[in-house]
């Protein structure tokens, strides 16, 4: 349980200097170490690595790493926010379809979403 933490404490250090590399090889050990998610930051790593391949511009693997955070840990609380970045990354993919689906279905799973007003505009640029 020291691993984990100690082990997310490096990835993060390193993400914030965007070393992104090295921040991967830690979040993929604290997954790999606790894939349970008892110290819930197994869920976090796969989350931080989506963001820093979004960050990359490398859609697929973002979407890859948001698809295992949702399969893997569906009642993690970053779920919701897995569910809006995996609609950006079809929509940054050119998928707008996609995106739009995945928009609509979060709007339906989550209607006291409070910034809904933005998704409902990213939904028009989407179809214009």
């Amino acid at each position: 349980s020291l691993n984990v933490n100690i082990n997310f404490k490096l990835a993060v250090k390193y993400q914030e200097r965007s070393r992104w590399s090295e921040a991967e090889q830690f979040y993929r050990k604290v997954i790999k170490l606790d894939p349970q998610n008892s110290r819930l930051k197994s869920d976090s790593s796969l989350f931080n690595l989506s963001i820093m391949y979004i960050k990359k511009s490398d859609f697929e693997t973002a979407l890859e790493n948001l698809d295992q955070l949702k399969r893997e840990f569906p009642k993690s609380s970053l779920v919701m926010s897995a569910e809006l970045y995996r609609a950006f990354c079809y929509a940054k993919k050119g998928d707008k379809s996609k995106a739009i689906a995945l928009y609509e279905s979060f709007l339906k799973q989550y209607p006291k979403y409070p910034h809904s007003a933005s998704i409902f505009e990213e939904m028009k640029k989407l179809k214009s």
